[in-house]
């Protein structure tokens, strides 16, 4: 049987709609189950190094280069096919160069999305969850800092309109970053790689960066890192490109450094009526790593105790001792270390942090503990 039918047969079986972006198309990717996978994608200064497994005997696969502005299954995503050579146990390993052409411009493919293909004349159908670079080869007081984008809904600014979400509503104080278009992805990339390579200079000239932090609170996104009204697996597919994006380029200059997600104390409680609660977006940040790729994300927590403005956090009836507890304040901040260290949850995301919240000067006499 020709892969091709094996692929469709896995594409019907799935019901993702290839060059969808729903919640129903991008769930049904994350649970296909496809004949081919790729197994490792790794980058050094000029190659990237494909490794992979096909059905023995196919011989009408192709390898197809995937910028990550694309969305799965659009047909821009067949531009760029590379013939796979399978060994007879169906293994293979592809050197390609890491800079090519793309509209007439330098594309570097560090970020690149790898996703096996079967072409049959015109007919072209994904054989495999497509996978992102794991390891880059790197360049020869520990700081954090939080990555914010203005809204272009606010402002008329080009450059902002350019780098934020074009889907960006005036609710948000801030908003996604544009990962969604070639021009928008370029220069936001460009940002992130002009901060990694500052701040991670062997020389330290100008200090050093570990820990970045991409955006705020993004379970409540719709105030504070706005894309529009999303349902919540499609938000964290842009969100998880940002992070990951942040990790390929900043894995170049220091092999340590780290994308964190940044969330409110809300877990299964949502929060509100256009955000999504902590829980769902760690569950949905786990399933995009185990299908594209893990990468070394971590989780930037925001404690706060049930009411903002009442620290005794002793009193917060909604943070429970439970996996499926509504909050997680400092009253029963182990829920959060339980929940990470499942192994239904655990990634190389082993890292996380406690980010800093005040109090009023006359709550302190209140609080066992201000941050």
């Amino acid at each position: 049987m020709k892969l091709i039918v094996v692929a469709i047969a896995a594409l019907l079986a799935s019901g993702w709609a290839c060059g969808e972006v729903t919640d129903a198309a991008l769930q049904a990717y994350l649970d296909a189950k496809f004949p081919a996978a790729v197994a490792k994608v790794s980058v050094n200064e000029k190659l990237v190094r494909i490794e992979g497994t096909i059905p023995r005997g196919a011989n009408d696969v192709f390898l197809a280069d995937i910028p990550m502005d694309l969305v799965l299954g659009d047909p821009a995503c067949w531009q760029n096919l590379q013939q796979i050579q399978a060994g007879a146990d169906g293994r293979f390993m592809v050197d390609i160069p890491r800079v090519r052409d793309r509209n007439g411009h330098a594309y570097d493919r560090l970020t690149s999305r790898w996703q096996i293909v079967s072409k049959n004349g015109e007919l072209i159908v994904p054989a495999s969850q497509a996978r992102y670079a794991g390891w880059v080869a790197k360049h020869n007081v520990m700081v954090s800092v939080i990555l914010l984008i203005g809204n272009p809904a606010k402002t008329a600014d080009p450059v902002v309109k350019l780098l934020g979400h074009p889907d960006a509503t005036k609710e948000g104080i801030f908003s996604m970053p544009n990962v969604t278009s070639e021009e928008g992805i370029s220069l936001y990339g460009a940002a992130l790689n002009f901060l990694a390579e500052r701040w991670s200079r062997p020389d330290g000239k100008y200090g050093r960066v570990h820990h970045w932090i991409m955006h705020n609170e993004v379970d409540a996104g719709w105030e504070w890192t706005n894309a529009g009204d999303k349902p919540a697996i499609v938000y964290m597919d842009l969100y998880q490109r940002s992070m990951r994006l942040m990790n390929l380029i900043a894995s170049q200059y220091d092999p340590n450094a780290r994308a964190f997600i940044s969330l409110t104390h809300f877990w299964t409680d949502r929060g509100g009526p256009h955000f999504y609660g902590s829980k769902q977006l760690i569950d949905l940040l786990v399933r995009f790593s185990q299908t594209e790729g893990d990468f070394p994300w971590a989780v930037a927590f925001h404690p706060y105790p049930q009411n903002l403005t009442v620290p005794r956090t002793w009193e917060d009836d909604q943070a429970t001792f439970d996996l499926n507890t509504k909050q997680i304040t400092p009253k029963n901040l182990e829920v959060l270390d339980a929940y990470m260290k499942q192994s239904s949850t655990a990634s190389r995301s082993a890292d996380g942090m406690l980010v800093p919240e005040g109090h009023r000067k006359s709550d302190i006499m209140n609080s066992p503990l201000g941050l």
